[in-house]
C-alpha cells in the first residue's frame, strides 16, 4: 500500500488529498475540533461544572477533542515518516521537539505569572520558582490546557519507537490495536476507581492524565491510519450514513449511562469524567464522525471556497489560539461582582456562555494575529512570522522589462 507524500500521477487520488499530499480534510477537523476544546472550556467556565447536570452532560460528549487531537497527532506524523527508508531519532527529535518544547515552557511561566499577579501574590515571584518548576514538570498546572502540549512532547520523543512498532508489525496492525486498546481500558479502570491516598503515588496519581499513558491507543490508531489511510478514507465516506448513525446511538447510549450514575449517587462531574471506560468507544466513533466531516468537505472544498478558507486559516491559528484562548477566557471572567464573575451576574445563561465562547475566540485569534508577526514567532504560536509581502512597485522593478 502506498503511502508516500505524493502519489504518481496515474494513480487514483485519494479523497481530501491533492498530488501535493496535503491532506486538506485536516484542515477542516483541527478547526472544528479547536473550536469544540474552546466551547468545552466556556461551557465548564461558566456554568457548574461540579453539581451541573446539563452541563456535565454536555461535556461528557466533548471530552473526545483531547483523543482527535492524540489520533490527529499519530496520523500526522506516521503520514510524513512511513514512506521514508528509515527514520533518524536524533534528527527528528532536532527538529520536532524544540517546535512544541519552548512554546510549552514560555507558556507554561506566562500561565504561572498571569495566576501569581492575578491572586496578588505578584510580589512572591522571585521566591517562588520552586513552585514554578513543579508546575511546569508536571505538565503546566496554571495553564489547564497545557497538558495536551506536555503530552505532544512525549509523544514527539516516543514517536521513533512508536513508528519502528507499527513498521515491525505490519500485517498484524488489528491486534496491534486491540492490545493498546486493552492497555487504554486498563488506564481508564485504574484512574477513574483507583484513588491512593498515601505514598508517591497518592501524592502524584493524580497527574496520570499529563502523561501519555492514557492517550497512547489513539496515537497508535493515528499511527495505524496513516499506513492504511487510503482504505480507511473510502470507506469512511462509502459508509458516511452509518459513521454518523453510530455516533448518534453511541452519544444515546452513553448518555444513559451517565443518568444511571447519576441515579446511583454519583456527582455529575465524576459520571461524565474523560476517563470513563464506557467513554472509550464514543471516542472512537466521535473522531471516526468529525473525520468523516472534513473528509466530505475537503471532497467538495472547490465549491466552498469561503469554508475553505476559513478552514485553512484556523488550522495554520490553531496552535496558537489552543495555548492563548484560556488566558482570554480567565480574563473575560475575572471582574467580580460579589463572588460572581461580573458577566454571568449580567447575562443570564445560556447567552453568558454564547457571548463568553464568541468572545475569547474573536480576542484570542486578534492576540495569536499579534503573535504571529513577533519576532519569532515560532515560539509563542507555532509558526514562522509570514514573510513580509513586497510593494507591487518593489515587485515590478525586479521584474525584467518585457521585449516587443
Amino acid at each position: 500500500m502506498s503511502t508516500t507524500m505524493a502519489p504518481p500521477a496515474t494513480a487514483a487520488r485519494p479523497v481530501g488529498a491533492r498530488r501535493s499530499g496535503y491532506l486538506y480534510q485536516l484542515d477542516f477537523v483541527r478547526v472544528i475540533t479547536f473550536l469544540l476544546v474552546i466551547f468545552l472550556h466556556t461551557l465548564t467556565n461558566t456554568n457548574n461544572e461540579v453539581g451541573g447536570t446539563v452541563t456535565d452532560a454536555i461535556a461528557l460528549n466533548l471530552h473526545f477533542t483531547r483523543n482527535a487531537f492524540f489520533a490527529l497527532t499519530g496520523l500526522v506524523l506516521a503520514y510524513g515518516t512511513l514512506d521514508k527508508p528509515r527514520l533518524r531519532p536524533l534528527q527528528f527529535w532536532r527538529k520536532r521537539l524544540p517546535l512544541v518544547t519552548i512554546p510549552f515552557v514560555l507558556w507554561a511561566v506566562a500561565y504561572w505569572v498571569f495566576d501569581m499577579v492575578t491572586t496578588g501574590h505578584f510580589t512572591r515571584i522571585p521566591v517562588s520558582l520552586g513552585d514554578l518548576w513543579e508546575n511546569v514538570v508536571w505538565g503546566g498546572l496554571n495553564g489547564y490546557q497545557l497538558y495536551f502540549i506536555f503530552v505532544t512532547i512525549q509523544a514527539y520523543a516516543l514517536f521513533p519507537a512508536l513508528l519502528w512498532l507499527v513498521r515491525k508489525t505490519s500485517g498484524h496492525h488489528l491486534r496491534l490495536l486491540t492490545v493498546s486498546a486493552a492497555l487504554q481500558l486498563g488506564m481508564y479502570v485504574a484512574i477513574t476507581h483507583w484513588a491512593p491516598t498515601t505514598g508517591w503515588w497518592g501524592q502524584h496519581w493524580w497527574h496520570a492524565y499529563a502523561t501519555f499513558l492514557p492517550y497512547q491507543f489513539f496515537i497508535v490508531l493515528g499511527a495505524v491510519t496513516a499506513a492504511h489511510r487510503e482504505r480507511v478514507e473510502a470507506a469512511l465516506v462509502r459508509h458516511a450514513p452509518l459513521v454518523f448513525a453510530a455516533s448518534a446511538i453511541t452519544i444515546v447510549g452513553e448518555q444513559l449511562l451517565y443518568r444511571l450514575q447519576l441515579r446511583g449517587g454519583a456527582v455529575p462531574i465524576d459520571a461524565s469524567g474523560a476517563f470513563q471506560p464506557s467513554s472509550m468507544v464514543l471516542y472512537v466513533v466521535l473522531i471516526a464522525a468529525i473525520y468523516t466531516i472534513g473528509l466530505l468537505l475537503a471532497r467538495n472544498m472547490e465549491r466552498l471556497p469561503r469554508l475553505t478558507a476559513v478552514a485553512s486559516y484556523g488550522a495554520k491559528r490553531s496552535f496558537g489560539v489552543f495555548l492563548a484562548h484560556v488566558m482570554v477566557l480567565s480574563l473575560l471572567l475575572l471582574p467580580k461582582q460579589g463572588t460572581q464573575p461580573w458577566l454571568l451576574a449580567h447575562v443570564s445563561a445560556p447567552w453568558a456562555t454564547l457571548l463568553a465562547y464568541a468572545v475569547t475566540v474573536a480576542v484570542t485569534v486578534v492576540i495569536v494575529e499579534l503573535l504571529s508577526r513577533a519576532p519569532k514567532a515560532q515560539w509563542w504560536v507555532g509558526r514562522k512570522r509570514p514573510a513580509k509581502k513586497q510593494s507591487a512597485k518593489a515587485a515590478s522593478d525586479r521584474q525584467p522589462v518585457p521585449v516587443g
